[in-house]
């Protein structure tokens, strides 16, 4: 983990999230935590992944865009190009089921290619 983040936390809030809606707290903490990540691993990956429909569309928009500008890192490592497009797809199903159809289309046009 990073930081302060030295427990399992994150594990905990991720399986919740299956399952519930996360609180407003809860939500702010996954955030903080996802937005202060430097490198993507499949960890980090499969976090956001999992959250990733419950996230704020700005968050999710942004992280994505940070991925695709260091591309050359996940380049031919499929298993995080699998959790990259999960992710859109999460919060593409969340921003379509709430009639922002354009947000939804702009970030999956982010990991069409």
């Amino acid at each position: 983990m990073t930081r302060q983040y030295t427990d399992y936390r994150f594990l905990e809030l991720t399986a919740k999230a299956c399952h519930q809606i996360l609180n407003k707290e809860e939500v702010t903490e996954i955030s903080d935590f996802l937005f202060g990540i430097e490198l993507w691993l499949e960890y980090s990956l499969g976090i956001l992944a999992l959250n990733a429909w419950q996230l704020p569309y700005s968050l999710v928009y942004a992280i994505i865009s940070d991925i695709n500008l260091h591309e050359k890192e996940y380049k031919g490592k499929l298993i995080y190009r699998r959790r990259i497009v999960q992710t859109a797809r999460r919060c593409a199903m969340t921003l379509i089921s709430r009639g922002e159809t354009q947000k939804a289309s702009d970030l999956l046009s982010m990991v069409h290619h």
